[in-house]
């Protein structure tokens, strides 16, 4: 028979080694689930967020330092055009990229002679007016005078006037052509469920003008075997949608701000392989004028009622993240806060087969 001091030995070993296992398993749990300790990755000023990017679609003053060859459709039918901000208060990163839509579809001018053209503005003082986009895809991975590292774009742009130089309204050319390229409904679903944002506000000692809102992010890879915040966010993706009606709502067009419309839907990534499953997920669109989502945004448009073949591109969404600032003023923190249903999708139109 065992005697107790040897019962009493045996269990301390075997406590200590379910201890020890599930000590070395804790670290690894905790940053998959709650990402505690935080970085700023991107920063921009409190005013700019209140003033500017609440009505993202935005007019801004860029100087472009360079133009990128015209993409095919598979790549997004664009250009990048890079370009540093005039009032580089605004953030901490001085750079952002426009990005004029379906340039490879329009057959007035050739894909040299739409790179040539957007090249004259290089250097020029410019106005450009566009859906200011934030979005870490190529914090880590930019490079170059046409694709900086950046976090904001005007994505798509509208507008662009040059002082001397280039003058175009990309207003109406804003589709969803047929063989435009998209993510996979695998990685769509990823991000949708992964991706986590989180702001802190560094109060300024001279100025409420200069206080400044950091941002830390939190995404996981394809494999959801890493998870972080220098993980590569993609850009388009295709999904099909139901409107919850009685979210419609229409802002601007008053003559000093464009007119968009925004609704809350059910998205479901597109599947293209039968038997794929993917979740439907909560989440905002911003349908712009001069496309036809915006225009079958209407009251008895079947696109209120009925299930819509949609194309777009993620952003932070703006009034998220002020509605995270606005609670956090009301608690009395500055400390950091995630935000709620951070991701939007700016809709470049209704997917035609």
């Amino acid at each position: 028979m065992m005697s107790v001091t040897r019962l009493r030995f045996l269990r301390t070993v075997l406590l200590a080694a379910i201890a020890t296992c599930f000590i070395g398993k804790l670290p690894l749990a905790l940053a998959q689930s709650n990402h505690d300790e935080h970085q700023s990755r991107f920063e921009l000023t409190e005013s700019f967020i209140r003033d500017e990017w609440r009505h993202p679609i935005r007019a801004l003053g860029v100087v472009p330092e360079g133009t990128g060859p015209v993409h095919n459709p598979q790549d997004d039918c664009e250009v990048h055009i890079g370009a540093r901000l005039l009032d580089d208060s605004i953030s901490d990163f001085p750079r952002l990229v426009l990005e004029p839509p379906s340039v490879c579809k329009d057959t007035s001018k050739s894909k040299a002679a739409w790179r040539k053209f957007y090249e004259g503005a290089t250097d020029k003082n410019c106005t450009a007016i566009g859906f200011l986009r934030a979005w870490p895809e190529h914090l880590d991975n930019g490079a170059g005078a046409s694709n900086p590292p950046h976090f904001m774009e005007m994505h798509p742009l509208r507008q662009l006037e040059c002082n001397s130089g280039p003058k175009i309204d990309l207003r109406t050319r804003l589709k969803a052509f047929p063989d435009m390229g998209y993510k996979d409904a695998a990685l769509v679903d990823v991000i949708f469920r992964t991706f986590r944002l989180w702001v802190r506000r560094v109060p300024n000692p001279d100025s409420d003008a200069l206080t400044t809102i950091q941002f830390d992010y939190s995404v996981c890879d394809r494999d959801e075997q890493k998870c972080g915040n220098h993980t590569s966010v993609p850009n388009f993706a295709r999904l099909s949608v139901h409107a919850i009606a009685n979210t419609l709502r229409t802002a601007g067009g008053d003559g000093s701000e464009e007119q968009f419309k925004t609704v809350i839907v059910r998205a479901q990534p597109h599947i293209e392989e039968e038997g794929e499953a993917v979740r439907s997920h909560l989440t905002k669109l911003y349908a712009l004028s001069g496309t036809d989502f915006f225009d079958a945004l209407t009251t008895g448009n079947p696109a209120l009622s009925s299930e819509q073949d949609v194309l777009g591109i993620f952003t932070i969404d703006s009034l998220a993240v002020i509605k995270t600032l606005d609670q956090m003023k009301q608690k009395n923190t500055d400390d950091w806060t995630e935000v709620s249903f951070p991701i939007a999708i700016i809709v470049f139109g209704l997917e035609q087969e």
